[in-house]
């Protein structure tokens, strides 16, 4: 059995992972339609403070995601 890993790049700090058998650094997050590395996802697990990645909000809005917002206006991560 031969093994494949993909590389694919995070939508919010656009740094390359590896995404396939046996080598997850990331997930799909299918709500917005985008690929997003663990580090990303674990140092914004309180939510996503706008602003901080404008090529993730501009995708979002091409998009036309509507985003859900915590007390402190940071965009929440889809359930």
């Amino acid at each position: 059995m031969i093994d494949h890993e993909f590389k694919v790049t995070c939508l919010m700090c656009e740094t390359r992972f590896s995404f396939g058998p046996h080598a997850y650094g990331g997930r799909h997050v299918s709500a917005w339609s985008a690929m997003i590395c663990n580090e990303c996802q674990t140092s914004n697990w309180d939510g996503i403070v706008p602003g901080s990645y404008q090529s993730l909000e501009n995708h979002l809005a091409a998009q036309g995601v509507v985003v859900e917002r915590n007390a402190n206006g940071y965009i929440l991560w889809p359930v």
